[in-house]
Formats: structure tokens, C-alpha cells, sequence
């Protein structure tokens, strides 16, 4: 008799089918961990069944147990008493110690696990984001993709600090970026696009390594003259300005660029989104900005066009020790790309600061693995101000912090880069979101500014106005004196 037969006659005759239904879940433990059993009174198991209910796969470990058995020659009359009903005997289940049949605890599930994506994404959240005190917005893999394509450039030191902060290889971040791409085109009604450019400028030669894998990347090379400052800004400004569709317009300013400048990278990515279920109206509401001050005082906000609609949606909640939490609810856009807008809200009023800074990588991992399970929905009102915003960042402090310091600091960190000695000056994000009644339109451009430490940058532009009180000196240079000294207080002319 296999083991889920015993398992069923077990059940039946008992008339529990509670027992019936636990028997049948553990043999599925056991057949799920043969790796572990050792013989039939193994303590981690459910069942110590004797030797001849071992089901096939477990018997597979004793390849001799057949051979070992003593053979029986059963007569016809005992085989026609070992079927006939019998008395039920004593159970053989037993329960581990630490296992009480009366109060069952889940076992909890592993632990999520994190790409390097995720756990970047998550790092730029807490140290760009949260301590900003305005409207921000980032997009983390653009940066990360530019600057793991450096990897292949720099020498020992700067690749165990690219692998550190950025956890992923440039590799792996295209992939996804393209998967992504892929799964959006799909769809028919949604947009994302990505692109990059290397701008090199006159005379610089950067290694053929560096070149031919940003080539077969599909980034384009656009040769500059950054001496004349203005021109190579337009370049770029232009170049960003058509792949973000013109929400975008500047990359750099004119003044981000001097004679030392040997090279930029930009990336781009656009997005367009319609929602898979629509706002059905937009009404004037107020969003308050910070809380009462006491009970005679309202809260201090602003108006704003409030969108919202009725409908099923994903709504989940993450609580953390100290009795603050997050409330989350699912937008996700039409189509079958896979992508939805994630909205959070403290679960104590204007608590998100407190809230957020204890949020982990693996809590944001644990919501996104969460959208893809079929689990039930849940009735929502659900009103969202309709806005936009536009933000601009250096990321280099921020990436400092996380350990990323040669290819700022070093000179021979990026040797691999060109034929100078070449270090990255600054790490920006420009970043324009939107969302209204159909959807959303994100855009976000990253550049990398590359310097010449060989080249000596050219004196700062300085403003000396003389309209205070003064000391003068008439100097001989041959013979290295003052000739004369003086000290004007009030100047007068004749």
C-alpha cells in the first residue's frame, strides 16, 4: 500500500477528515525532502510508518531493501484474512515536541531576496529622496547603468568599489531595461524607451575596449568641441531634449563645462503610461502639507485638482515596530507590460518621513513580489492630486556615502578610459514626472562629466569693485621692494 493510500484509509476510518487532510500534507513534506530522510523514526518528520509504506522515491535510497526482506509464501487462506476489515489500530502519527496540534503558528516565509536593482533603488531612496524637502524624483538604474558601463575601465581598486555600491553589472541592468522595452511594446498602448550618447570631446581618444562595447550597447558617439562651451551644451541639451520627448530640455548647463571637460555620458529613459482603470472625475481638494497645531488651528495646505474613482484595486500595509507604517495601494497601467504606480501613505497622519526611513529593500521587494501573486482586491475610493513635478540632483554625495570615491578622488582609478588620466567630476539626474486622468509621463536623464586632471582649468571669472577704503603699493620687480605704500580712504581728485 503507497503512502497516500494509507494516508486516506487512515482518514476514512477515523471519520476525521481533519486527520485525513494533515496526513496527505505531510507526505507531501516528505516526498518534497527525501534529502533528509535517514530511516522511519527521523524526528523531523510527521510519519514513522514501517518499513513497507515507504513510497517509491523515498525508497529509492535503500536500493537493497527488497533484497534484505526474508520472502514470504502466503497462503491463499492468510490472504483472504489480511483483507478482511480490521480493528483500527493505534495511530502512528506523531507530532515533534515543539509542534502542539491545538495552537497551529505559520511557519514564516523566507526572507525576500533583493536584486542589486532593488537594493540601489532602495540606498538612492533613503540618501537622495527622504532628506529632500521638496519635490523629488529619481530614476536609480539610469545612474547605475552609467556607471557600471565604467567597470571595464577601471583598474583593481575602483572595480571592488563599483561592485560594492552598485551591485550589478551593466550587463544585467540593460537586460532588464530591454526586457522591459520588449514587454511594453507589447502591450500597444504604453511607451518606454531608453538611449545613450558618449560625447567626446576634440582630440580625446577613449580605449577601444570602452568604444566597441558602447557601439554593440547601441550608445551613440557624438564628437564635441568643449572649448567652445556653448556649442557642446546645445549638443547634448539637443540630443536630450529629442529623447525625452521635450520634457527634458537641459542636461547641462554651459557653465558645467570648461577646457578640462574630455568627455560626457547621458542616458535617457521615457515612459508613457495610460491607466488601466480611469479617474472619473477631478475636484478642487485640499492637500495638507503639515498637521494641526492644536484643535482650534486647521491644517496647513493648499488647493489642488483632486482626481478620483471607485474601483477594485491591491491595497496592502507594512507595520513596523514602533507602531508607525505604510499603506499602499496598486495604479497599474493598461496593457500587459507589468508596470504599475506604487502610492504609499503613512499609517500615522503626516508621519512619512518616520515611516519611510524605516522602510528596507526587502519590504519594497516584498510589495512588487506581492502584485505579481493572485490575491483578492479590494473595493477603493481613492483620490490622488493630479501634478507634476521637475527635479534636478547631484548624486555624487550620495554615492560618495555609499563607498563609491576612487573615480571621483583618483587619477589612475579609470585608467582603462582613455589615453589622460581621467576622473568623473559630477553624477546629475534631471527628472520630470506627471500624472492625470489618463495616466502618466515620466522622463529622466542622467550624465556623467568626465575631467582632465593634466589639464589645468581656466581662471574663474572674478568681480573686484575698489568702493571702500584701500592700501596701495608702487613696486620695484627687478629689485623686489615697494617703492611706495599708501592707504586711500577717501579718494579726491583735483
Amino acid at each position: 500500500m503507497d503512502l497516500l493510500s494509507f494516508g486516506a484509509n487512515f482518514g476514512f476510518r477515523t471519520g476525521n477528515p481533519a486527520c485525513c487532510f494533515l496526513l496527505l500534507c505531510a507526505s507531501s513534506l516528505c516526498l518534497s525532502q527525501t534529502q533528509n530522510v535517514q530511516n522511519a523514526q527521523n524526528p523531523n518528520f510527521f510519519f514513522n510508518y514501517p518499513v513497507e509504506y515507504y513510497p517509491p522515491v523515498l525508497s529509492a535510497r535503500r536500493p537493497n531493501l527488497e533484497e534484505q526482506r526474508p520472502k514470504e509464501n502466503v497462503q491463499p487462506q492468510q490472504l483472504q484474512q489480511r483483507l478482511q476489515p480490521q480493528e483500527p489500530q493505534e495511530s502512528s502519527i506523531f507530532f515533534p515536541a515543539e509542534y502542539n496540534v491545538n495552537n497551529r503558528q505559520s511557519v514564516p516565509p523566507p526572507p525576500v531576496q533583493t536584486s542589486g536593482a532593488m537594493q540601489f533603488a532602495w540606498r538612492m531612496l533613503q540618501s537622495v529622496v527622504l532628506p529632500q524637502q521638496e519635490n523629488t524624483a529619481i530614476c536609480p538604474i539610469l545612474p547605475q547603468t552609467l556607471l557600471a558601463s565604467l567597470y571595464d575601465a577601471a583598474d583593481a581598486g575602483a572595480k571592488a568599489e563599483l561592485r560594492s555600491s552598485l551591485l550589478s553589472s551593466s550587463q544585467e541592468l540593460g537586460q532588464l531595461v530591454r526586457n522591459q522595452i520588449a514587454a511594453t511594446q507589447q502591450s500597444g498602448v504604453n511607451k518606454l524607451d531608453q538611449a545613450m550618447a558618449m560625447f567626446l570631446g576634440a582630440d580625446t581618444k577613449i580605449s577601444k575596449t570602452i568604444q566597441d562595447n558602447a557601439l554593440q550597447d547601441g550608445v551613440e558617439i557624438v564628437h564635441v568641441n568643449f572649448l567652445n562651451r556653448n556649442a557642446a551644451a546645445a549638443t547634448a541639451n539637443n540630443w536630450v531634449a529629442q529623447k525625452s520627448r521635450g520634457t527634458i530640455r537641459e542636461i547641462v548647463a554651459p557653465n558645467g563645462l570648461d577646457a578640462s571637460t574630455r568627455l560626457m555620458m547621458a542616458s535617457v529613459i521615457y515612459f508613457k503610461g495610460k491607466w488601466k482603470h480611469q479617474f472619473t472625475k477631478t475636484e478642487p481638494g485640499i492637500f495638507e502639507t503639515s498637521p494641526m497645531f492644536d484643535k482650534t488651528r486647521s491644517p496647513t495646505g493648499h488647493q489642488v485638482p483632486m482626481m478620483y474613482m471607485f474601483n477594485k484595486l491591491r491595497y496592502g500595509e507594512k507595520e513596523f515596530q514602533d507602531g508607525n507604517g505604510l499603506r499602499w495601494v496598486e495604479l497599474p497601467y493598461e496593457g500587459s507590460a507589468g508596470l504599475s504606480m506604487i502610492l504609499m501613505l503613512p499609517k500615522q497622519r503626516h508621519q512619512l518621513q518616520r515611516s519611510a526611513e524605516q522602510l528596507k529593500a526587502a519590504d519594497m521587494a516584498e510589495i512588487i513580489t506581492s502584485l505579481k501573486q493572485l490575491r483578492g482586491s479590494n473595493k477603493m475610493h481613492l483620490y490622488v492630486p493630479k501634478f507634476s513635478l521637475y527635479s534636478s540632483l547631484s548624486l555624487v554625495p550620495a554615492l560618495k556615502s555609499m563607498g563609491l570615491k576612487s573615480i571621483f578622488d583618483r587619477s589612475t582609478a579609470l585608467t582603462g578610459l582613455s589615453d589622460e588620466q581621467l576622473v568623473v567630476r559630477d553624477v546629475s539626474q534631471r527628472t520630470f514626472v506627471a500624472i492625470d486622468e489618463q495616466g502618466t509621463t515620466a522622463t529622466s536623464a542622467a550624465s556623467l562629466a568626465f575631467v582632465a586632471l593634466s589639464a589645468a582649468p581656466p581662471p574663474p571669472t572674478i568681480n573686484f569693485t575698489v568702493n571702500e577704503p584701500f592700501l596701495l603699493m608702487i613696486v620695484d620687480k627687478t629689485n623686489e621692494y615697494p617703492l611706495f605704500v599708501g592707504k586711500i580712504v577717501k579718494p579726491e581728485s583735483n
